[in-house]
């Protein structure tokens, strides 16, 4: 599931065993970076850079020379490919653990479990990140609401519906209880009536969603922005470019729709990022030249050719 924290926890294991092998890399988010036409030389380039110590190996092509691939095969290398949706993306960066050196580990984090089959690895290697329990999930959706462990007297019936909600997803529990931090007992019931009357079947992104759904307008739209384009983009960069004042970064950051980090670059959950390119597809289904924001290079060639552009 996403956002359930497979890729913190790979971050946690990285980090506390990355010192036992001579390279060492952490590839964030394969998915997305593959599908840049460059993506696949970009990201093998960056694993060898990592994995030898900051040397600069160019690539003409996706095929590594085999001088390079000696050099694998005598070095143990840790590299963490995090959320995979392909089976040749491992093949491709990670060139097959046969041919990387003894000792070696390739750890693969992916919402789709055939293809961690199709990669070779058996189910006794393959690990299900479960939900939170429920004392856990209670106490992280405080956090956020409260800035306290537990809730107050007159909140923990309406505390443990909204979790019970969540399905003990993290993003989930944040997202929520960071969207109701510091609002009125009305409004938290308001909420609660909003997802029990919302299509449960479609689960953790109902949930999301009321986060969204209690933005100002100038705040949704900046949001959506980010989803569809400015994902990875620094803070200043994002402001100048959309014309906005860092408040409004700060309560999307408040309300843990994106996070930013120390070096001030704007980072959004995949979860998050594929929720707001949802709803701007539901703005016109069929006919993409109709809604708010294209980010999909045939589609962008479609309405420029075809003239739908909607003003």
């Amino acid at each position: 599931m996403g956002g359930i924290g497979k890729t913190y926890i790979a971050e946690a294991i990285f980090k506390k065993i990355s010192n036992q092998f001579v390279g060492d890399c952490f590839i964030e988010n394969v998915r997305e970076r593959l599908q840049n036409s460059t993506g696949l030389v970009s990201l093998q380039e960056e694993i060898l850079s990592k994995v030898f110590k900051g040397e600069n190996l160019k690539l003409s092509g996706p095929i590594i020379p085999s001088k390079i691939e000696e050099r694998l095969n005598r070095t143990q290398v840790l590299i963490v490919l995090d959320n995979v949706d392909n089976v040749d993306n491992v093949e491709k960066l990670a060139r097959g653990v046969d041919l990387l050196g003894l000792g070696s580990r390739v750890i693969i984090t992916s919402r789709d479990k055939h293809v961690l089959q199709l990669c070779g690895v058996n189910d006794q290697k393959i690990f299900e990140v479960k939900g939170f329990n429920n004392q856990d999930t209670l106490q992280l959706f405080c956090n956020c609401a409260f800035h306290e462990n537990y809730p107050p007297e007159d909140r923990k019936v309406l505390s443990n519906k909204l979790v019970n909600y969540s399905k003990g997803n993290p993003l989930a529990l944040k997202v929520l209880g960071s969207s109701l931090y510091q609002k009125s007992k009305q409004e938290w019931e308001s909420v609660v009536n909003t997802l029990r009357t919302r299509n449960l079947n479609r689960g953790i992104f109902d949930v999301l969603k009321i986060s969204y759904d209690g933005l100002e307008d100038s705040e949704k739209n900046i949001f959506l922005d980010i989803a569809c384009f400015f994902k990875r983009k620094y803070r200043d960069y994002v402001a100048d470019i959309l014309r906005c004042c860092h408040n409004s970064l700060n309560v999307l950051n408040n309300k843990a729709l994106i996070t930013i980090s120390s070096n001030n670059m704007i980072q959004m959950h995949d979860l998050l990022e594929e929720m707001g390119r949802e709803i701007v597809d539901k703005e016109s289904p069929n006919k993409p030249g109709k809604r708010s924001r294209l980010w999909k290079q045939e589609e962008v060639q479609n309405t420029l050719k075809y003239d739908e552009v909607s003003f």
